[in-house]
């Protein structure tokens, strides 16, 4: 009986310590949208227009460009329009991708 409280005890706490959810310091997605001439994703279909990625890293918001039929590279930028992965950021970079939170398509090209 007590292996048991225990296990339950121990699944209570992990269920709980997994579920934080990511906030943000400045919303800007309604801007960034405007910037990069996209409209919101309402579930359309996005075919072969270019597509805007949205995720959360370090409480910031991070965009990225990306295309179902373009192969291109592309870096995260913030709300100011700054690249993540610029000349010496190289460590930051990598965390990004690692721990960064994808949220998802947030915008589409019109």
């Amino acid at each position: 009986m007590r292996n048991i409280s225990l296990v339950l005890c121990l699944l209570f706490l992990l269920c709980f310590s997994c579920s934080k959810e990511e906030q943000v310091d400045v919303n800007c997605v309604n801007e960034m949208l405007e910037r990069l001439e996209m409209e919101p994703n309402r579930g359309q279909e996005i075919g072969g227009a270019f597509f805007v990625d949205l995720y959360v890293y370090n409480n910031k918001q991070y965009f990225l460009l990306g295309s179902h039929y373009a192969d291109m590279a592309s870096f995260p930028i913030d709300c100011e329009g700054n690249s993540l992965c610029g000349v010496g950021n190289l460590d930051a970079c990598n965390d990004f991708y690692t721990n960064a939170v994808y949220l998802g398509i947030t915008g589409i090209s019109r």
